[in-house]
């Protein structure tokens, strides 16, 4: 490689490119740090791994050179925190001659790379480049694969209506930006879709896209789930963890279900909106949170303010721009193009060769209001592709559905058809699971709550 090939390589994974240094000898440290910033790189510097802890819980490094040995602890176990922080960085470890056995244990430990003591400062050189330039490649195709990404049409996903068409619309607007978005809508409308659909959209799109149902939880487990907590914090924290907003640094935190959230759990999120930092629970630190917000509820949550059970103070936080997604039944345009969009995506996961809909059929999908919307849609086409008999679907899987449930009648399906295949389902799944809800949930594919307000709806009850 010539003279200008090195400097053309260099100039392209120099830029932004952050080291930092764990070696307790400070010999070591001065040199490698006058060496790599004489390249062009910011080098950072700890001599211990509290310190190098301490570091990475507040910036971000492309590469840490980390010593195997330290005063204050291995460094493999070290290798093993730091990845908990900074699972994107690159760890090359430093190793004295007669070590390597202890180096391919830290490969094995997520370590890209090893050099062994003592080496020259062309071999440490030349070993940060051949791993930048890798994570140069695996970046670029991140990069053009989030592209292509881009290019496929949002219809695809949510639909053709012509209030679809001005959400989309305004995801590609407010995606780019920084500011918190508020999805509204009813359950099944599609709001993760659009929340994953803004953060592929966003300079963020390389970070991770972390989502957590603040239904799901208790007020105890969302704090630690959210926070992250300290090892001795309270019962059963017998290590230390990092929480969502942690997890999600440099990318996007999409908080579902925002309206179950309490009031005091709203006034610890409101506090870290505003300061853009966080403690863990138990901790006494603040740590600054490197995330996207984006939100969303089925609730009217004005309706909250007024009842008291929402901060208004809060709600001004997140609403910041609004979208709001339609039911089904209010865009029935868009139930043909849907219906068989999911009855390929079906039919490749089953192997099976399915056409179309029998005429009969889609007009009950045209009538039906379908409460659940575009996840009840989806779910009723999937069962019925494993129902199917032949390559169009027609009426018979309602009918087959009807006779197990344990009736005679021979007329032509119904509206009422298809929430009594739902109620089938739901209704053998649990008897299936031994009437776990959890497990019943997962293997529907919908959360607790919707599978209790489903069978309390339907009224499902446990035989005996």
């Amino acid at each position: 490689m010539g003279k200008g090939d090195e400097t053309e390589t260099m100039s392209r994974i120099q830029p932004n490119r952050q080291i930092l240094v764990v070696d307790d000898e400070k010999i070591m440290r001065d040199a490698l740090t006058s060496t790599l910033k004489a390249k062009g790189y910011r080098v950072s510097i700890a001599e211990n791994g509290e310190k190098a802890l301490a570091m990475v819980r507040e910036a971000i490094y492309d590469i840490v050179l980390l010593d195997i040995r330290l005063p204050d602890c291995s460094g493999v176990e070290l290798l093993v925190d730091i990845k908990k922080f900074l699972p994107g960085s690159d760890i090359i470890m430093m190793t004295a001659y007669g070590s390597v056995e202890t180096a391919v244990e830290a490969m094995k430990s997520g370590a890209v790379d090893y050099i062994t003591k003592p080496f020259s400062f062309d071999e440490i050189e030349i070993t940060i480049k051949k791993n930048l330039e890798r994570r140069n490649l695996e970046e670029e195709n991140r990069r053009l694969k989030a592209r292509v990404e881009r290019r496929d049409r949002f219809g695809e996903i949510f639909g053709r209506n012509e209030t679809m068409l001005q959400v989309y619309d305004l995801i590609q607007r407010v995606a780019p930006t920084e500011v918190t978005v508020l999805i509204t809508g009813e359950s099944g409308t599609g709001k993760e879709l659009v929340a994953r659909s803004v953060h592929r959209h966003s300079l963020r799109h390389d970070g991770p896209f972390v989502p957590v149902n603040c239904a799901a939880l208790t007020e105890t487990l969302l704090e630690s789930e959210l926070f992250g907590h300290e090892r001795g914090a309270f019962t059963g924290a017998v290590n230390r963890r990092a929480g969502l907003f942690e997890q999600a640094r440099g990318g996007s935190l999409f908080l579902d279900e925002i309206g179950e959230m309490n009031p005091e759990m709203q006034a610890k999120l409101l506090r870290v909106l505003e300061s853009k930092e966080f403690q863990r629970v138990g901790g006494e630190k603040f740590i600054k949170a490197d995330i996207r917000l984006l939100v969303a509820t089925n609730k009217d949550l004005e309706a909250l303010i007024e009842s008291g059970n929402f901060r208004q103070d809060l709600f001004w936080r997140i609403n910041v721009v609004p979208i709001h997604l339609p039911p089904l039944r209010e865009r029935p345009d868009d139930i043909p193009f849907l219906s068989n969009l999911f009855l390929d995506h079906s039919a490749q996961k089953l192997g099976k060769t399915l056409t179309g809909f029998s005429p009969r059929v889609m007009n009950l999908f045209m009538i039906h209001t379908w409460p659940g919307n575009i996840r009840e849609l989806q779910n009723v086409i999937e069962r019925l592709a494993v129902l199917a008999s032949g390559e169009e679907i027609g009426v018979e899987p309602f009918l087959e559905q009807r006779m197990e449930s344990g009736t005679d009648e021979r007329e032509p399906a119904s509206l009422q058809t298809l929430a009594a295949l739902e109620e089938h389902h739901i209704r053998k799944t649990l008897k299936e699971n031994d009437w776990n809800f959890s497990l019943s949930a997962r293997v529907l594919g919908i959360d607790r709550k919707t599978l209790y307000n489903k069978v309390k709806r339907y009224g499902i009850k446990r035989e005996g």
